[in-house]
């Protein structure tokens, strides 16, 4: 598979740390964002030829415009190394996230089936589901019921009550 530049920009715009405001310590970098930039720093700098411009960009600055890292993006799309082991990360990444949207769905769907008992008890004593779907979401008590697409009994009966 190959990587775009803007894949490796996004891979990489963690260089330029984002500055944080504290009205009463006023602006500073965090410790987290200063270890992700300079891991991002060290694992790249490997990959870029010393004649070029992103090496020259990247050795001497420590704040990066989004121009900047933009062009140390493109020149790291040339690399056919850096290129396959950003392409592994990024599949690595798509199979996880298709997995977790996969199960995601399931979980939802073995909800809806469970819950089928009881929407067929609302409709057999002749209400309507948008209006029990309307009591449950509104309800503090069973809001994560409409969320989830697991309605119990408790709610059911408390809405027929109505």
């Amino acid at each position: 598979m190959k990587v775009t530049a803007k894949q490796i920009y996004q891979n990489i715009a963690g260089l330029s740390p984002k500055l944080s405001e504290v009205s009463s310590l006023g602006s500073f970098i965090s410790k987290s964002d200063e270890m992700i930039s300079e891991s991002i720093y060290n694992e790249i700098i490997s990959y870029l030829p010393k004649t070029s411009l992103a090496y020259k960009i990247l050795t001497s600055n420590e704040n990066y415009s989004e121009k900047q890292i933009w062009v140390i993006a493109f020149e790291l799309e040339k690399n056919e190394e850096y290129n396959q082991l950003i392409s592994k990360e990024i599949a690595v990444r798509e199979a996880k996230s298709n997995e977790k949207r996969e199960a995601s769905k399931t979980k939802l769907q073995d909800n809806k089936s469970t819950s089928q008992a009881t929407l067929d008890m609302i409709k057999s004593n002749g209400k309507k589901l948008a209006d029990y779907y309307l009591f449950v979401k509104s309800n503090k008590k069973f809001s994560k019921e409409f969320y989830s697409k697991k309605f119990s009994i408790e709610s059911a009966n408390e809405f027929l009550s109505l």
